[in-house]
Formats: structure tokens, sequence, C-alpha cells
């Protein structure tokens, strides 16, 4: 999926985003639902639609605002 996005392959990324993040959602795994946003907002800064990319990095966000992830020293 990332290098899709990196390489701007706005069909198969899309694809790929759409897919993980389907799954993700069906399996409850919050991680993947928030980097595939992170993918989605990646693709769209790259390919310059940056109202996307900044929707795209806000649901990245907010599906991590409730894993808590503990600190380790």
């Amino acid at each position: 999926m990332m290098l899709a996005v990196w390489r701007g392959q706005e069909r198969e990324a899309s694809e790929l985003i759409e897919a993980i993040s389907g799954e993700a959602i069906a399996r409850g795994v919050v991680r993947l639902v928030s980097l595939a946003a992170y993918a989605s907002s990646v693709l769209y800064n790259g390919l310059g639609q940056h109202a996307a990319a900044c929707d795209a990095a806000r649901r990245a966000l907010e599906a991590n605002r409730w894993v808590r992830v503990p600190y380790r020293a």
C-alpha cells in the first residue's frame, strides 16, 4: 500500500487503501484504520489534493484518539 502511495500510483494505492481500511474496520484493528487514513493523506498530498489530504490526516488522528500506547523509558 505505502509503496504505491509513495510512487503516486493513484488507482492502485486507492484500491489497496480501500481494501485494507475495510478489512481493518471489519476486524476492529484501529491502528490499521489509522495507517490507511495516513496513506490516503500522503497520496492526496502528493497529488496536490490538499483539502482531501487534510481530511484524511484528521481521520488518521481520530482513529488513534482512543488507542493507548504504554510508555517505555
